[in-house]
């Protein structure tokens, strides 16, 4: 009887164990799962904080529009009430190509059909926080890091990413250059491709950009490194120069966004002579009777004594 009852005790405790066994793993997929979602809405709430306080400022060139583009499983456990949104304009959101094989676009426009219909082979992404889409596809990527204030140090892309843009234009790829509105990070990486590859100046390049994007704004801190850019690769003094604004006197903005462009500066006096023909006589033209200059000499102590 003992026996009896030690043979059917053992299969019992071993059953118990098994059970506790399972709970146990159970609790800890719960908390685990738990915890993992936990964090994830934690990083979620800190990105749209970010972005909440980003749109808030006045001045920023990627803060425009009232359309939100979802990005919906992108990131392991996300929910659609997890997802990221981005507040884009349809009209800067849009793809624009600005010369064969180069386009620029924001946020809404990173789509599959897109990306077919453009024929896109490589995608460069000019921002931190924009993730690069698995739902695009195999394309080839590039991601930046940068961030659309004046204090970003963007000068080391311009150089490096021209390169890279013109070796695949040369090779027959296409190249999508993106950050959230394009209008300031991309618009900058663009220009310097133009300037150097394209255009005689930064101001061409510019002007270029604009008759395909009229909307393209980078901010002041990208445009005294594209000035810089420009000196550097064209050996000259600068198209373009920062000017005084009539409105907010201030603040800086490059002469370019005014309706009277200014004049650039020569490289040097003899710029301005090189134009000329030097086998043509030149002609002194004389408009009226020219008069010979003569000084008048004014008794100012004397005034000076009468008035006193």
């Amino acid at each position: 009887m003992e026996e009896l009852r030690e043979n059917f005790a053992l299969p019992t405790v071993h059953s118990i164990i098994k059970i506790l066994h399972l709970i146990v793993c159970a609790s800890i997929l719960f908390i685990s799962k738990f915890f993992f979602r936990s964090l994830l809405s934690g990083f979620s709430f800190i990105l749209s904080f970010l972005l909440a306080r980003d749109s808030a400022r006045p001045c920023t060139s990627e803060t425009f529009g009232s359309t939100a583009f979802r990005f919906l499983s992108e990131v392991a456990g996300f929910s659609p009430a997890m997802a990221i949104s981005f507040r884009v304009n349809p009209e800067y959101a849009k793809m624009s190509e600005i010369v064969p094989g180069l386009f620029i676009c924001g946020v809404s426009s990173l789509t599959s059909e897109e990306m077919k219909k453009n024929k896109i082979t490589h995608i460069i992404n000019a921002t931190t926080e924009v993730p690069n889409l698995r739902s695009l596809g195999d394309i080839q990527r590039t991601k930046l890091w940068l961030d659309d204030t004046p204090q970003t140090y963007i000068y080391p892309h311009l150089e490096l990413q021209s390169d890279q843009i013109q070796a695949i234009i040369a090779d027959g790829g296409r190249v999508l250059v993106h950050c959230v509105a394009g209008v300031s990070r991309s618009a900058s990486i663009c220009l310097a491709f133009l300037t150097k590859y394209r255009c005689r100046s930064l101001r061409d390049a510019y002007h270029l950009m604009k008759s395909k994007r009229p909307m393209v704004r980078p901010n002041l801190g990208f445009w005294r490194q594209l000035i810089a850019y420009e000196q550097n690769v064209k050996e000259n003094s600068g198209s373009v120069r920062l000017v005084r604004d009539e409105a907010q006197p201030e603040c800086l903005l490059p002469d370019v966004y005014l309706s009277i462009a200014i004049k650039p500066r020569p490289v040097s006096p003899t710029d301005s002579d090189s134009e000329r023909q030097s086998d043509e006589p030149r002609e002194r033209r004389v408009s009226g009777i020219r008069q010979k200059f003569q000084p008048v000499l004014e008794p100012l102590v004397e005034i000076t004594e009468a008035v006193c």
